[in-house]
């Protein structure tokens, strides 16, 4: 999305011209360059996603429906937002008219706030399965969360579309120029509002979630590993995920009025425990990887974005180049978090089955 203080104006002479900015055609060969390889390795790595999800049933858990989520934004975003940014880039000019334009606005608000609003939906998942992990284990079926993340489209519509109409109802570009006149613009306070409802405050819920996280179960990166004596469960009915009151994760136990015997069926029931709660860490682990990403590569565009709508001089064109390019690298950096998990990266591997020799047939 473009302002007019980073608008793009005619081409003249050996460079393209802004209000404070112009572009060489050596920066601008460069940029092209680098989002069109940024293009072609999120298109790719996402749709590989996609099929990946598609695919495998067991990938279809409430955690893996969140990250498919936030896969089918990124899809949409470099298809929708990026190919438009690298043509307006390339031409210097919008050759999408005005609805073509506005329709390149909202995708481009609408799903960069998908994603970071479904990174609080993964925070508050992870904040419900360790303060009520009996209730989150009662509710393995998928159906709340595709839910919440039918809710979320719809909220985040109903924060973008209204400022959205009305900012390009009266703070019009002309001139081949796709983007919005904030100085103009009479519903600024709204946009601001927006900004921080859609953008800002999904941050600061997922910044909240994970120092309560924090605070409750502090030793989760460094749970023991498997014991392979069957544990003592005299003491307490303790159930997988249960917290000690101290905000300590319990060692994997199993119901006190069961039997634990030496054998294998005990071993076995312990190890399955602990591969449970390691899973679990390793979903805390991936979701805090995926929040910290969610601000590095996403600030600099919801910076962008409330400036533009707070303090419109301080949105320069510059800022809106190296803002976006974050944001770009965040649709490839999101699949790298993703191949973290082991069920991912094998159904990943299963994409491309290798071929294997025959072994009736002899080498020479």
């Amino acid at each position: 999305m473009l302002d007019t203080a980073g608008a793009l104006n005619s081409s003249a002479g050996n460079t393209t011209s802004t209000a404070s900015f112009s572009i060489s055609p050596i920066v601008s060969t460069s940029l092209l360059v680098v989002i069109a390889l940024i293009w072609i390795t999120a298109f790719i790595t996402n749709l590989f996603l996609c099929i990946v999800f598609t695919k495998n049933v067991h990938l279809r858990t409430n955690f893996n429906l969140y990250l498919f989520n936030m896969t089918i934004a990124d899809l949409l975003f470099v298809l929708l937002s990026m190919t438009n940014f690298m043509l307006y880039i390339f031409l210097a000019y919008s050759p999408l008219g005005y609805h073509g334009c506005t329709s390149w606005l909202y995708f481009d608000w609408i799903l960069s706030s998908a994603t970071e609003n479904t990174m609080m939906l993964i925070s508050l998942d992870r904040v419900y399965s360790i303060y009520w992990p009996i209730r989150y284990r009662n509710l393995q079926s998928t159906n709340y969360s595709k839910v919440a993340v039918a809710c979320m489209w719809i909220w985040i519509n109903i924060l973008i579309l209204p400022p959205l109409v009305l900012s390009r109802t009266d703070g019009t570009v002309s001139g081949g120029i796709c983007g919005i006149d904030y100085e103009r613009v009479k519903s600024r306070e709204m946009i601001a509002a927006s900004v921080v409802l859609a953008f800002w405050l999904p941050e600061a819920v997922t910044v909240l979630s994970y120092t309560i996280i924090a605070f409750k179960a502090r030793n989760i990166f460094h749970l023991p590993h498997e014991n392979t004596n069957a544990p003592d469960v005299s003491q307490n009915n303790v159930l997988l995920h249960d917290l000690d009151r101290d905000g300590s994760l319990r060692l994997p136990m199993v119901a006190a009025d069961e039997e634990v015997s030496q054998g294998k069926g005990g071993l076995s029931r312990v190890k399955s425990s602990a591969n449970r709660q390691q899973k679990e860490r390793r979903m805390f682990q991936l979701s805090l990887y995926l929040a910290i990403a969610v601000f590095l590569c996403c600030g600099p565009v919801d910076f962008y974005y409330l400036f533009a709508a707070v303090k419109p001089e301080w949105a320069t064109f510059p800022f809106y180049l190296i803002a976006n390019l974050f944001n770009f690298f965040h649709c490839i950096l999101n699949p790298v978090l993703y191949a973290r998990s082991v069920d991912i990266r094998q159904a990943l591997r299963n994409l491309f089955p290798q071929r294997r020799p025959d072994p009736t047939k002899s080498s020479l």
